[in-house]
């Protein structure tokens, strides 16, 4: 079991909590349509940048560095199955297309402890806040994407450049949390 640097920033959601656990800690738990696993991540960080959760809900890096958009959902109850629509949002952008990323990647490096996580992803101690940022922009050039649903859980969307068969992973959900929601304060 590996020990994730960006723990520190902890996930307002169950789900997404779980699925950042599992990504550092659990090898070929994610696989995607082609049966492929998604690499393990050596580190996790939320990119949300408001209380709502809006922004990228996973910035990882693999064993490689390679620097990894992942979007986290349970799907939408839609009559007996579960959908994933990365629909067009009130920007005008579908949900993981480029200019997407790049809108909620500006707006995540606008929080006030944006250095401090990026300084944990690229376990940088040290790193003046221009060099990770500049490190962070040139790891978005060759970054990947991942959606991770739950099994069985339908993914739709357009104008995307997701590859649907490759980018969307699936894990079997432990009873109860699927729809469990957001943690509960103490």
């Amino acid at each position: 079991m590996s020990a994730d640097a960006g723990r520190k920033w902890g996930s307002g959601d169950r789900f997404e909590a779980y699925v950042r656990d599992r990504l550092v800690s659990y090898p070929h738990f994610f696989k995607n349509h082609e049966g492929d696993d998604l690499p393990q991540m050596t580190v996790t960080i939320p990119g949300q940048f408001n209380d709502s959760g809006h922004g990228i809900d996973i910035m990882a890096l693999d064993q490689s560095r390679t620097l990894w958009i992942i979007e986290v959902s349970r799907g939408s109850v839609l009559g007996a199955g579960l959908v994933k629509h990365l629909g067009t949002r009130r920007d005008g952008n579908s949900q993981m297309s480029p200019a997407w990323r790049t809108q909620k990647k500006d707006n995540f490096l606008k929080l006030p402890d944006a250095h401090e996580k990026l300084i944990a992803l690229f376990d940088s101690a040290g790193m003046e806040e221009v060099d990770a940022r500049c490190l962070f922009e040139s790891k978005l050039t060759q970054h990947r994407v991942a959606i991770i649903v739950p099994d069985g859980c339908h993914v739709e969307g357009h104008n995307t450049e997701i590859i649907f068969g490759q980018d969307i992973y699936t894990f079997f959900v432990p009873r109860g949390l699927l729809h469990s929601g957001k943690k509960k304060s103490a």
